[in-house]
């Protein structure tokens, strides 16, 4: 009986002991990093929603992934992250003459700050060379933080941008509506 009564108070203190633990989380409960200072600290906590790889005629640009906190995509929220990793080598003002021209595609008139934010961009970002890698990532104030090879180059804080720096590769409207499909992890029939 005494060893019952032992092994009853075991099972109880451990019982308790669990009780008391916290649960690893992987719900999108948990706040996303604010401000990364590196590539590997912004993907952490993140899972992947998709991938693709960009083709223009028969040359591989790179292969993007997009990523959340959750792996869905619901939209420009915090914790979501882009990465891009080039196949081909591109000068800084390439991908600048680039971005400017999907957002004339997208938008038609483009806000009145797309220009300095043309220009903080060609400050940031580098040229690159086969294997290079840009991430993105979208805190809780929706700013943009970048990042080249896993080290930050900066931030770039107006959600705006945010919204439609990312609306190049995640907008229905997008010029590549198969890559955003890879991306999304769209079936078929819920491509737009």
């Amino acid at each position: 009986m005494r060893r019952f009564r032992q092994l009853a108070r075991i099972a109880t203190l451990a019982a308790l002991a669990l009780l008391t633990v916290p649960a690893a989380s992987n719900t999108i409960d948990t706040p996303p990093r604010t401000n990364p200072v590196t590539a590997e600290m912004a993907l952490a906590d993140l899972k992947s929603v998709g991938a693709a790889t960009l083709r223009v005629f028969f040359w591989d640009v790179y292969d993007s992934e997009l990523f959340s906190r959750d792996g869905k995509y619901r939209g420009i929220e915090p914790g979501l992250a882009l990465n891009l990793k080039y196949k081909r080598a591109v000068t800084d003002e390439q991908l600048i003459k680039a971005t400017q021209k999907e957002w004339k595609k997208l938008g038609g008139s483009q806000p009145a700050a797309s220009e300095a934010w043309l220009e903080r961009l060609l400050e940031l970002w580098p040229d690159v060379t086969i294997n290079d890698e840009i991430l993105l990532y979208v805190d809780n104030e929706l700013a943009s933080h970048f990042y080249f090879n896993g080290t930050k180059l900066g931030v770039l804080e107006d959600s705006g941008f945010t919204e439609q720096f990312l609306a190049i590769w995640l907008s229905p409207e997008t010029s590549h509506p198969r890559a955003r499909a890879k991306l999304l992890n769209l079936s078929s029939n819920e491509v737009q």
